[in-house]
């Protein structure tokens, strides 16, 4: 330790016994937490945006109201929620494992939605407005295929995929799904049908077939929903909280609750817990989000939401380096991206893990380059929900030439070699360069079918047989090997703990480096025009850009064929 180090401890002292004092005389107290949860939840909390929420930080929130003695219950308001499937899973385990501490957890849907519900039935009572409605009416998926657009306009699209699942080309090369797309969505959708019904049957008591016929049977007014048991009352927030109130009194006779923000109160224990680790320098299980498309960083398209080899490098390597750092926890939540880049930060991490233990947790999607990544970890755990696996790779392109043709536009090519127009938009593959293109493809799946099999201690063949490109819920893939337990972030940090040898650890959380500003100032839109366009509007601008942004050179993906959200 150094010697500014060691001052800062004895310095902090007299700090740490002031606020265990204080934590020790607000624990006497009989307190209900207020909480709201709404908009968006992040899995990070960006450069110089920390305030924001993230799941972290509410999986945190929600295991120190179990440990404060003070606390006797919580209630919790939710509003409209954008948050993935996994993300919920995980949420909805963190307010089961509340209870279990004995707290009550009393929700009230403002907004009352499939996930919003979800959510609420793993809390002891469900109330919703009078005048509101529970939509709740099963998972749908819409897929768009634009090859009949395409074809009107003179645009042809190739694309060469290693693996029949691998569908990224599917909508600009058919006008319908082909039955390995159908079988692989089909049973990624109908697995997270199955945990949204069965966790309401759970959370309601009810039976599955029962709960199925009330989905068929939705949307719900809130009476009728208090009829069949969805919810347990309909009331306006005032009487709701008179409600609560009179319930924990007439549990506890030890005399009237405190009703306290939930942050707020909680917060000295926070603070008590920062001081602690100064002074006693608890050893650091870094939480590394890896977020977002994986690009290849000598391109120079370091935006948001990318994920680039180089700035991630650059991370891993300071994490080996750190004396402080016992194990980490490499949170992954990408659909995949470039595959060159994808293998490069898979060799970073197990040079990492030469060093100190490295488990890897799956958030919303950890699929194809995003499984490539995971797969680098001694463990690895995913939510019930996540949508992981898509293990394979694509290679195509668009042929404009007869779009040219047609609006009165020309091309003269000169050329010194037999292939220079293999990733040429003004020029189709023909069978050389397809079959060239094939055997690059073929090459590339076989490395990564072979490195997940030594990864997951199978033999090729076995992990093969998962492969192909298709998707997978994180429950589908515990069960065919691919990855090694059912869990959230919490989870994977207790267990990178226990690899460190430790008891306890301190969490940091640790991000790549941002961008620079200007390259983020760049791709905001002025005058908030994002917010004004309508929702679907906004939902499809993204998803048709994340199919149409492919890397004018040809390279090589491994990518999650579509963005997949489930609401």
């Amino acid at each position: 330790m150094s010697l500014i180090a060691r001052l800062l401890s004895v310095a902090l002292l007299p700090v740490e016994a002031a606020l265990s004092a204080w934590v020790e005389r607000r624990s006497r107290r009989r307190v209900v937490l207020k909480l709201r949860l709404q908009g968006t939840l992040f899995e990070a909390g960006g450069s110089r945006r920390s305030s924001r929420p993230t799941l972290l930080g509410w999986l945190r929130l929600l295991r120190d109201a179990g440990a404060d003695p003070s606390v006797r219950g919580v209630t919790l308001r939710l509003g409209k929620l954008d948050v993935g499937w996994a993300q919920a899973d995980e949420l909805r385990a963190a307010i089961a494992a509340l209870r279990a501490t004995g707290r009550t957890v009393h929700a009230y849907l403002e907004r009352p939605g499939q996930t919003e519900y979800y959510l609420a039935t793993a809390c002891d009572r469900v109330t919703l407005p009078p005048e509101s409605v529970l939509d709740v009416l099963g998972l749908r998926a819409e897929v768009t295929f634009f090859k009949g657009a395409l074809d009107k306009l003179g645009v042809e699209a190739t694309f060469v995929a290693a693996g029949d699942y691998k569908s990224l080309g599917e909508p600009f090369t058919r006008e319908t799904m082909s039955e390995p797309f159908r079988e692989s969505l089909d049973g990624v959708l109908g697995a997270i049908h199955g945990g949204l019904r069965d966790g309401i049957a759970e959370g309601r008591g009810l039976e599955p077939e029962a709960v199925q016929a009330l989905i068929d049977g939705g949307p719900w007014f809130a009476g009728e929903a208090v009829e069949q048991g969805l919810i347990d009352d309909a009331a306006y927030p005032d009487r709701w909280i008179r409600a609560v109130r009179k319930a924990h009194e007439a549990d506890d006779a030890a005399g009237p609750v405190e009703f306290k923000p939930g942050s707020n109160w909680l917060r000295p224990r926070r603070w008590l817990r920062a001081v602690r680790s100064h002074t006693r320098r608890r050893p650091v299980v870094a939480v590394l989000v890896a977020q977002g498309e994986i690009i290849d960083s000598d391109e120079g398209r370091e935006r948001v939401g990318k994920l680039a080899h180089r700035p991630l490098r650059a991370t891993l390597r300071a994490l080996a380096d750190d004396d402080r750092v016992a194990a980490v926890v490499l949170r992954v939540d990408s659909p995949g991206g470039s595959a060159v880049a994808s293998d490069l930060i898979w060799r970073e991490l197990r040079r990492l893990r030469k060093k100190k233990p490295v488990v890897a947790s799956m958030a919303n999607t950890a699929a194809s380059g995003g499984y490539y990544l995971a797969m680098a970890a001694d463990r690895v755990f995913a939510a019930p929900g996540t949508i992981t696996g898509s293990i394979g790779v694509v290679a195509g392109k668009f042929d404009v030439s007869g779009l040219l043709d047609r609006i009165g536009i020309r091309n003269e090519v000169l050329s010194y070699g037999a292939n220079t127009g293999m990733f040429s938009a003004t020029e189709g593959l023909d069978e050389r360069t397809e079959a060239r293109l094939r055997e690059q493809i073929e090459q590339f799946y076989g490395s990564f079918v072979g490195k997940a099999a030594r990864c997951r201690g199978l033999d090729y063949d076995a992990l093969e047989e998962h492969a192909r490109g298709r998707i997978w819920t994180g429950t589908q893939a515990v069960e065919r090997g691919l990855v090694d337990a059912v869990g959230g972030v919490q989870d994977a940090i207790a267990d990178a703990t226990d690899r460190a040898g430790l008891d306890r650890a301190e969490v940091w959380v640790v991000e790549p480096p941002l961008p620079p500003p200007w390259e983020r100032l760049g791709r905001a839109l002025p005058g908030g025009m994002a917010s004004r366009l309508p929702r679907s509007l906004r939902e499809l601008v993204p998803a048709l850009r994340a199919q149409l942004d492919l890397p004018d050179d040809g390279a090589v993906l491994a990518r999650l064929p579509y963005e997949l959200r489930i609401r």
